[in-house]
């Protein structure tokens, strides 16, 4: 009865979420959602917050990220009042990402870390931080970092490499898949190199049932192995 209750509440949170996914889409896209080969998909940074605060969110540069091209003016993507009042604020990433190109591991920036810098990141991990991203109007979330128990005690680190395993039909996005990894310990004076990889695969998923899978209970459980009903509700807030 117990784990009956759980699915329940977990579909329930899930349908939620896709509504919210579904509303927020018409909201920010002006897109026809077609792409030519080897055309420009933008990646969007949204927000970051503490795993057990869902309502506790901030814009993603809230952390100390270095950018692709910092002398660039952000681009942003608003989608009215209501998203900015539950803290959506869409910046470009400035990924080079672009429809069908696969592309091994490519250099975002390089920073070196002081001490306020890395004080910020493992604040954050140590509390973990979660993140949204939307690729042509699908989310995909990640954390931050993790916490590593070394001899001397608990160590952040943060994760500084991006997976991205993106699928397509014809000339449209169906999939969005994130993997984060290399973490490198948050120190004084660590340099931090971040990279991402892109990988597109073809798909037979009409593009009307793309975001169905944001319906599925095994596909919660599957992005976040630690799972509860709790990170549905952080994810139906992220909305």
């Amino acid at each position: 009865m117990i784990e009956l209750a759980k699915r329940r509440s977990v579909q329930l949170a899930a349908a939620q979420l896709a509504l919210c996914v579904l509303v927020f889409s018409s909201l920010v896209s002006g897109s026809s959602h077609k792409y030519d080969p080897n055309s420009q998909v933008t990646l969007w940074v949204n927000k970051v917050g503490p795993y057990n605060n869902p309502q506790e969110t901030y814009n993603y540069h809230h952390l100390p990220f270095c950018k692709a091209q910092p002398g660039k003016k952000a681009e942003h993507s608003w989608g009215g009042l209501g998203e900015v009042l539950q803290g959506n604020e869409l910046i470009n990433s400035q990924l080079d990402i672009n429809f069908q190109a696969s592309a091994s591991k490519q250099l975002i920036c390089s920073q070196t870390l002081d001490a306020s810098k890395a004080a910020q990141f493992e604040h954050a991990i140590k509390h973990a931080y979660w993140y949204e991203l939307f690729l042509d109007d699908l989310p995909v979330w990640g954390f931050v970092g993790e916490i590593r128990h070394d001899s001397g005690g608990d160590v952040a680190y943060i994760y500084t490499h991006k997976t991205f395993d993106l699928s397509y039909n014809g000339d449209k996005i169906i999939q969005v898949n994130l993997t984060s990894d290399n973490p490198v310990a948050v120190v004084d004076g660590a340099q931090l190199e971040f990279t991402y990889s892109v990988n597109w695969v073809p798909s037979t998923i009409p593009f009307a049932r793309r975001f169905e899978r944001y319906l599925d209970y095994n596909f919660f459980e599957h992005k976040f192995f630690i799972f509860d009903s709790f990170i549905m509700v952080i994810f139906s807030l992220a909305c």
